[in-house]
């Protein structure tokens, strides 16, 4: 897309969940209080949390950042080691009822 161009809304709620999900907790200039809480500050996944936390992480985020979705589902996919390695987020946009996802690798 060129410089300077508009988005589609659909593309940018949906790079606005992937944004939300991939910055750490505290990283942000002036709101350090939004972000993903189970990242480090380098953006990867913490280790040693357990599946429920990676999930009501996510949707916390989410329910703070994206105003114009309803979130359905949060699923969450770990490594061998019991580390994040995924996260598939299903949702609906409030203003078409339009159903969509984004998948995370981490």
């Amino acid at each position: 897309m060129a410089p300077g161009r508009l988005i589609p809304k659909a593309e940018a709620i949906r790079r606005s969940i992937e944004t939300a999900l991939r910055t750490p907790k505290g990283t942000r200039l002036f709101r350090p209080d939004l972000g993903y809480a189970a990242l480090e500050r380098d953006g990867k996944p913490k280790k040693g949390l357990t599946r429920e936390f990676y999930k009501s992480s996510a949707r916390d985020v989410l329910l703070t950042l994206e105003a114009e979705i309803d979130l359905q589902d949060v699923q969450v996919e770990m490594d061998a080691q019991g580390t994040l390695s995924r996260l598939s987020v299903q949702y609906r946009r409030k203003a078409h009822g339009q159903s969509d996802s984004v998948v995370i690798q981490y």
